[in-house]
């Protein structure tokens, strides 16, 4: 018992220590106390710079001090020096993961698993919580005590099933028009207060249930980790008969942005993010980011920062589009639809494609797909691709798909500048 007191009084003791040395941030406040974020979301132009200026200086001080990455960082004396400072793309994360790395500051490890190039990094302890999110959820209007989430399987398990008061649909079990229906059926019977989900397998259900007839009783929709595009958030919204909002996030940052109950251009967490847009890209700095410091990370998102304000009145910066993420479906030899995911998400996490900076697969005929391959650089020493398609076909069967791959020089982008996921002219809406 004594032992158990005296390391609760040196933690506290160092927490004393670290604050009055201003090693930490001191606006973490700000993450907090929700009270403050429904404050400062009516902030104007003036007072969110004025408090991004000071999480910032904080940012760039303890970066300085506590990193060997940033050791040379210049003196940034406000949002317009950023520039001074180069991009940090995912490349640099994984060779300069440990000189990124915070001495002073504990953290977890955090992996994406998004389609493009992987990285890890190391979010602070602190932001387990994210009451960021907690006031975009509040926007809702619903009580959000039944939750429905369509995600992946690492996040949900690999088979739909209902805990408490949350119902998990994996999007590796949504194929085709059968499994769309026992999905809406499962989700009818469960009357969601919110439904989280990407958007592409969200649209798929929408498709079906409006096919179908099927009208399960939803509170409010948040799509994440790809944009709902206008047509199908309209197709959406009627199959559910609810509001839905466009979210974005992800595994390494946070809750970036999301719409108001204006439904229009996307409200940023600017207490957390300083977003710019450099031709088309999005570049991030996470203020409370101390555990590994984020300074205009490069996430290769594809986006448009917005100039105007929102009708709803919050002072809040916006983003106006987003066009860098998505998740198609492969058509199979026999019909059926299989979501890209299942393919890129193992593959993310394995040591034969650390050489692969991006995956991009294009389907040239029915079952029918060749996997691109951009290496991180032409001096990469790429393996036996014979190798790498065995792997492939441990998560699909060959009586669904045949698989090659290509080495390309570059990613297949659309004219927008996004750099699409699958290359086709099948789609699930068609058949």
């Amino acid at each position: 018992m004594r032992s158990y007191f005296l390391q609760k009084g040196y933690e506290l003791y160092k927490d004393v220590e670290a604050r009055v040395l201003r090693r930490f941030d001191k606006s973490y406040y700000r993450v907090w106390n929700p009270g403050f974020l429904d404050q400062s979301q009516w902030f104007s132009d003036e007072e969110i710079k004025a408090l991004q200026g000071e999480g910032l200086k904080e940012l760039i001080h303890h970066a300085r001090r506590n990193t060997k990455y940033y050791k040379n960082l210049p003196k940034i004396g406000s949002h317009d020096d950023l520039d001074k400072i180069q991009h940090l793309t995912k490349k640099d994360i994984r060779e300069n993961f440990d000189r990124l790395r915070a001495r002073n500051v504990p953290g977890f490890e955090v992996t994406t698993s998004g389609t493009i190039s992987r990285s890890t990094t190391v979010k602070d302890k602190r932001l387990k919580f994210d009451f960021g999110e907690q006031r975009f959820l509040r926007w809702y209007r619903s009580p959000l005590k039944k939750v429905c989430e369509i995600w992946g399987s690492i996040d949900i398990g690999v088979h739909p099933c209902q805990k408490w008061r949350n119902l998990y649909l994996p999007v590796e079990g949504l194929r085709n028009g059968k499994d769309a229906i026992h999905y809406l059926k499962l989700i009818k019977q469960f009357k969601p207060d919110l439904i989280k989900a990407y958007a592409s397998p969200l649209r798929f259900l929408a498709h079906y249930a409006l096919e179908e007839g099927i009208r399960p009783e939803v509170g409010v929709i948040q799509t994440g980790c790809e944009m709902l595009l206008p047509a199908s958030k309209e197709e959406t919204e009627s199959a559910f008969q609810c509001d839905v909002y466009n979210f974005y996030g992800s595994r390494e940052m946070g809750s970036m942005a999301q719409d108001c109950e204006m439904h229009g251009d996307l409200h940023i967490n600017a207490e957390r993010y300083i977003i710019e847009q450099v031709d088309d890209r999005l570049l991030f700095t996470d203020l409370l980011s101390y555990a590994m410091p984020l300074i205009r990370y490069e996430n290769q998102d594809v986006g448009v920062l917005s100039d105007g304000k929102c009708p709803c009145g919050r002072g809040l910066p916006t983003l106006k589009a987003l066009v860098g993420r998505s998740f198609d479906y492969l058509l199979t030899k026999n019909d059926t639809w299989i979501n890209v995911i299942n393919l890129i998400w193992p593959l993310d996490s394995r040591e034969e494609f650390n050489w692969v900076e991006s995956f991009q697969f294009e389907q040239v005929g029915k079952g029918e797909v060749t996997v691109l391959l951009n290496p991180w650089s032409e001096s990469e020493k790429i393996p036996d691709l014979d190798g790498l398609v065995t792997l492939f076909y441990q998560r699909v069967s060959r009586r669904d798909l045949d698989i090659s791959i290509r080495i390309v020089d570059s990613p297949v982008r659309s004219r927008s500048g996004k750099q699409i996921t699958v290359i086709t002219d099948f789609s699930p809406w068609d058949t």
